[in-house]
């Protein structure tokens, strides 16, 4: 289990976890644009947009008591796991909008699917950077992510035709780097990557099956 540590920006206390989701989203939204292009980037920075919202305004629902109390909680809380799960959910309704409205490219959906491997990776980078924790499964996991979010960015044409893997490969990564980990297989992260690639793999078979109808 990692010692969450917080930053102070003025007079404004900032969890590390926090700064690691900016951090892991501006590298994830670089990384498509340069190597998808605008509109792949753009697709990547709505469904991070509509995570956000709902994350953060999630705290209303798990938390409503404190929220009538103190309005103003809701800009220094979220909504813990439950708003996490929500915003999944927001994310891949905007998604799949898109694909219902107009038929999204092949570029876009794998500039996605790399986005959401460099998000989760980065942030488990940054996460053991700064937070405390035993120095020896700090040292592999950030070596582990770092390379994986590499070697997907490096080789993500041979997975084009290969969607389905390349989420497997990133639950499978997270799974096993979990089970290293003092809290075990339980924790957050690990929550995250299952509930994402099982969402990114339904949207991708409804891409498919519009490329299909499309071509009838």
């Amino acid at each position: 289990m990692f010692v969450t540590k917080y930053f102070l920006i003025g007079k404004v206390s900032i969890a590390s976890s926090w700064v690691a989701l900016i951090f892991s989203f501006i590298l994830a939204y670089s990384v498509v644009r340069w190597k998808y292009g605008k509109s792949s980037a753009d697709l990547l920075s709505d469904a991070i947009f509509y995570f956000i919202i709902v994350w953060k305004l999630s705290v209303v629902l798990t938390d409503f008591k404190t929220v009538i109390q103190f309005p103003l909680s809701i800009i220094y809380f979220h909504g813990g796991t439950t708003g996490v799960l929500l915003g999944i959910i927001a994310a891949a309704v905007k998604v799949f909008w898109e694909i219902k409205r107009k038929q999204l490219t092949n570029p876009q959906m794998m500039g996605l699917l790399l986005g959401t491997v460099w998000i989760l990776s980065m942030y488990q980078v940054f996460i053991v950077l700064v937070n405390e924790g035993p120095v020896l499964i700090r040292f592999m996991t950030g070596i582990v992510f770092s390379v994986f979010g590499l070697v997907i960015l490096l080789f993500i044409k041979q997975f084009e035709n290969l969607p389905y893997q390349l989420m497997m490969l990133m639950v499978v990564l997270h799974l096993f780097m979990s089970a290293l980990q003092p809290a075990g297989l339980i924790q957050t992260p690990m929550f995250v990557a299952i509930s994402l690639g099982i969402v990114l793999a339904m949207l991708v078979y409804f891409q498919e099956k519009n490329d299909v109808e499309a071509m009838h």
